[in-house]
């Protein structure tokens, strides 16, 4: 069974539930109402049929223009929960929603509960542009925003609750995003866990959002929010978040969603796409940016781009360094062309109503007012004086004197100069004489407190606020403070005061703080029985006396005093200055006089060149540091009292030994070294096997000992041995001098073999080429015949002969000898010619008449560059090149050797259409048509027309062959004139154009 009921009357819709039809009801798209006849439980299953509920667009129309969601914690873990939708009050699509859902996820994504919040009594509420915004023409923006609050409980869990609220979709206007019109919008706030902040509030917005901003004006709207916690905020500006789509535009209602009430994914949410330059942080767009202060919330700059832009403001809580959540608001932005008009005064303080207070305290009643004023071009003040009629002025600047003390409310309009728009300021202006400052204070030194006295006075009220700078960086807040100063000099101390009535007055005065001296001395050299010089080093300010005392009962008043201690032992000495103003300060430093002591640096050595000899000094004072000089020679040790030393020749080392406080004592010690004997060893290093060689010691006087070792030799008496080695082996002759120093020569005799000569057997290349030849087994070589080799006497000799060569080389080691041959074979080039050169027109080709030869065969053939051949690897290619072009063609044989030749192919550039200027199409078979009867250069005709005398197009084609006959839809055309037009492509890609005339005659 199945009933029809209607939308708006006349369009029918179905409902179905398991094949039941049941009339929901009507429609209406004025009212915005949707009526439905429920039957109990059949929305479990309900299916809605696309026809009628896809016809509902103003449930997805583009008229989100922002909001923002923020809730308060009342105890109990309840929390009133405050959602604000701004919407585009001239959408003619979907109003507010009615009701509101909002979703609650748990920290892990999951959804706890769907709430549903009722259209709140009362309605929207229509947001205003400022009334001091100046709108030539006013641009077509309207505004109204509606907030929708509950009351839930949320019990503490782990994570803490995200609260979501979304709808689709903004407004097709926006400039600073892809495709606004489908992009929806997501709403979000985090109810932190009880463990990081427990009844937490969340920061809600002071104001409302701007809804149209001047372009080139300045911009000071304030975004700044209130958190009850009284947590830290930090703004910025950030990118707006998405939500909902075309198939859900409002996610957990029931009759537009599919599935019907679909609810909000799970968070995070994707940001909407900005178009560059624009971004989350550069939302409109500019240089410099317009910027929020992370501190106060001001946004601040100069918007230059006129349009609709969707901005979003992001504010963070933070408690213990620690952020807990975070508020995002979502608007959308209106720059126009208008201008600013602001009336403003320079002031005191300013009333959370906007009113400016201007206390004067001075010594009679004239206020001078400073006019901060924007955008205006005229003012007019009205001066609050009850006494009198003329208390106006015009000025820019002006200036009053008020009859009493009191109070007076002043007015400030600033005018435009535009009809109608004005701003005007209220300022309330407190006259108190009289206040005045002063204070007191004594001189001290630095380091020292100093005591400021108060000596202010008022007549009227009382002062009940002290606010002191001290000039170093610091201040305080008491009526009489101490101050310590780190360094001397001259401070600007102020004293501001503030009265009960409102009266504040600053005072500057200059407070001299002296200088203290910095006591610091040195003193050297500190050995006993040594004069000990005292130097005074002390910084700061310098001082007038000074005061030392030695440590042994002994003083000075000197500013830099020598002394001598005669007695080893510990001393704490203490200097105490003072500067003409006073100011001291002392310095103390304990010393160690050691006691007296000699250096032995031991008794003389003697040594051969070469070894090491160890030198022993005493040891008295192992603490005492030891040092060697010079250090040549010196192995190790040089700071002990032990080194080892091998020095090239006679030397005397110089011992210095110091107590810690640098007192020294010296001794010297000598070490001689004697060189040791000459010997070398004559002989022919080089034998043939089986020959005898005799060797001979070369000695100095004085050698007391031979001794031969080597080759099986044992001989410890002879100067000359005679030996007969099988091998090359080295013979070693060690002697020995009056003075016990050794040494010893090595003399090596190299044995010759025989030997086997190796040439390399053959080597093959191609003429005009070389090859390198290599021979081995000797120690010297003979090559022969020597033409074509570079050098006949090496073992590699490069090998260039015009043809097949057999190369024979000899090979000795000066006893013996051996000779070897090898074949060098010379294969010939292959004959290559290219052909002729040749030319031809752009668009035409050529065939190429290369040949080639080789007794070798198995020839290959490339020819080079490639472009514009059909073939590069034939020997006659067709070419066709769109330019001059220098081809070479390169033939390689089965040996591998080639040849190349070339040839120039000239390419001519001539661009024609050759058309006869007559034709008679009589159909006897001469002139019956018109057409090209030859082209050049052209690769693609692009238009051939003819047109009558009359201007109209007869004839028409893209084809080079195609023809006309002279008709024209059948009828044969009238003798006269034609002109006919062609367009066509040259072969390189330019744009080729002729026109003319043509005669029909028959």
């Amino acid at each position: 069974m199945k009933k029809q009921g209607y939308c708006n009357s006349n369009m029918p819709y179905a409902v179905f539930y398991n094949n039941l039809s049941i009339l929901l009801g009507v429609i209406s798209f004025t009212n915005k109402l949707i009526p439905v006849m429920k039957q109990a439980g059949l929305f479990k299953h309900l299916y809605v049929a696309a026809f009628c509920l896809m016809l509902s667009p103003w449930m997805q129309a583009f008229h989100i223009v922002g909001g923002e969601l923020t809730y308060e914690c009342l105890g109990g873990s309840n929390y009133r929960l405050s959602l604000t939708v701004y919407r585009d009050c001239y959408s003619t699509g979907a109003p507010f929603d009615n009701p509101a859902y909002i979703f609650i996820f748990s920290a892990s994504g999951t959804l706890l509960n769907t709430l549903s919040i009722a259209m709140p009594p009362g309605g929207p509420q229509r947001v205003d542009p400022p009334t001091n915004i100046c709108l030539n023409t006013l641009p077509d923006v309207c505004v109204e925003t509606l907030t929708y609050t509950t009351i839930l409980n949320l019990p503490p869990i782990s994570g803490g609750y995200t609260l979501v609220y979304q709808r689709y979709s903004r407004n097709s206007t926006i400039v600073n995003i892809y495709n606004p019109d489908q992009t929806g919008s997501s709403y979000t706030t985090t109810i932190p866990p009880a463990t990081l902040a427990n009844c937490n509030n969340s920061p809600v917005f002071n104001s409302l959002p701007p809804i149209v901003i001047c372009a080139g004006e300045p911009l000071y709207v304030d975004q700044s929010a209130t958190d009850m916690d009284g947590d830290s905020l930090v703004y910025e500006l950030c990118a707006p978040l998405i939500g909902g789509s075309d198939a859900c535009p409002q996610p957990g209602d029931m009759f537009n969603c599919n599935p019907p009430g679909d609810p909000a994914p799970s968070p995070p949410y994707s940001t909407v796409n900005f178009i560059p330059p624009y971004s989350g942080t550069n939302p409109l767009g500019g240089a410099p940016p317009v910027t929020i202060d992370p501190e106060t919330g001001l946004l601040t700059g100069v918007p230059t781009t006129i349009g609709q832009f969707v901005v979003g403001i992001c504010v963070t809580e933070y408690r213990n360094g620690l952020p807990i959540n975070s508020i995002r608001r979502d608007f959308q932005f209106n720059v126009t062309n208008c201008q600013v008009v602001q009336a403003a005064v320079q002031s005191n303080n300013i009333t959370p109503q906007g009113d400016y207070i201007i206390t004067d305290c001075g010594q009679d009643f004239t206020v001078d007012f400073i006019n901060t004023s924007l955008g205006a071009s005229s003012y007019f003040w009205t001066f609050g004086d009850p006494t009198v009629t003329t208390d106006f002025s015009s000025l820019f600047n002006p200036s009053y004197t008020y009859p009493d003390t009191g109070q007076y409310v002043v007015t400030l309009v600033a005018d435009s100069g535009i009809p109608g728009c004005i701003d005007t300021a209220t300022i309330y202006v407190r006259i108190y004489p009289t206040l005045t400052n002063n204070f007191s204070y004594v001189a001290v030194c630095a380091y020292d407190p100093v005591v400021f006295t108060d000596l202010s006075a008022t007549t009227y009220g009382a002062i009940n606020a002290w606010s002191w700078s001290f000039g170093d960086g610091s201040a305080a807040a008491e009526q009489n403070p101490n101050h310590t100063y780190a360094t001397g000099g001259n401070y600007t101390v102020a004293l501001s005061t503030t009265t009960t009535l409102g009266c504040q007055l600053t005072i500057q005065q200059s407070v001299y703080v002296a200088p203290v001296p910095v006591a610091n001395f040195t003193a050297s050299p500190l050995c006993i029985n040594t004069p000990v010089q005292f130097t005074d080093i002390t910084s700061g300010a310098p001082p007038a006396t000074w005061q030392w005392n030695f440590g042994d009962g002994n003083t000075s008043g000197s500013q830099n005093p020598s002394h001598i201690y005669n007695t080893p032992g510990t001393y704490t000495v203490t200097l105490n200055v003072a500067t003409a103003e006073n100011c001291i300060d002392d310095w103390q430093n304990t010393f160690t006089i050691y006691p007296q002591f000699t250096a032995n640096a031991g008794t003389d050595a003697e040594i051969c060149a070469g070894d090491v000899a160890q030198l022993q000094a005493n040891t008295d004072f192992p603490w005492f540091a030891y040092q060697w000089s010079p250090p040549d020679g010196i192995l190790s040790g040089a700071n002990t009292a032990t080194p080892q030393v091998s020095p090239t020749g006679s030397i005397t080392y110089t011992l210095t030994i110091a107590d810690p406080n640098g007192c020294a004592q010296s001794d010297n010690v000598t070490v001689n070294v004697n060189p040791l004997p000459a010997v070398s060893i004559t002989g022919n290093n080089i034998v043939c096997l089986g020959d005898d060689v005799t060797l001979t010691a070369n000695t100095g006087a004085n050698i007391t000992g031979f001794t031969w070792s080597g080759g099986g030799v044992n001989n410890t008496t002879d100067a000359a041995i005679t030996v007969s080695p099988a091998d090359t082996t080295a013979y070693i002759l060690t002697v020995l001098d009056n003075n016990g120093c050794e040494n010893a020569d090595t003399f090596t005799v190299i044995v010759q073999f025989p030997i086997t000569a190796n040439a390399g057997g053959t080597a093959e290349f191609c003429a005009g080429e070389s090859v390198q030849l290599s021979a081995s087994g000797g120690v010297s070589y003979q090559w022969s015949p020597a033409s074509g080799l570079s050098n006949t006497t090496i073992s590699n000799p490069v090998a260039t002969p015009l043809n097949t060569t057999q190369y024979t080389v000899t090979v000795s080691n000066n006893c013996f000898s051996d000779t070897a041959s090898v074949l060098v074979t010379v294969n010939p080039l292959p004959v290559v010619n290219a052909g002729p050169d040749g030319t031809i027109n752009v668009g035409e080709n050529i065939t190429l008449n290369g040949s080639a030869q080789s007794s070798s065969g198995g020839l290959q053939y490339t020819w080079t560059p490639p472009d514009g051949l059909d073939n590069p690897t034939l020997l006659t290619p067709v070419a066709a090149p769109l330019a001059t072009t220098v081809y070479y063609l390169s033939a390689t044989d089965a040996n591998g050797c080639a040849a190349t030749d070339s040839m120039r192919l000239d390419v001519t550039s001539i661009f024609e259409v050759l058309l006869p200027n007559a034709f008679s199409p009589n159909k006897d078979g001469v002139n019956d048509e018109f057409g090209m009867i030859r082209s050049r250069g052209l690769k693609e005709l692009l238009e051939f027309r003819i047109y009558n005398r009359w201007g109209q197009l007869i004839f028409e084609t893209n084809d080079f062959n195609a023809r006309w006959d002279g008709n024209f839809k059948g009828v044969q055309q009238e003798l006269g004139v034609y002109v006919f037009y062609i367009r066509a492509l040259t072969f390189l890609d330019n744009e080729y154009v002729q026109q003319g005339n043509i005669t029909l005659i028959r």
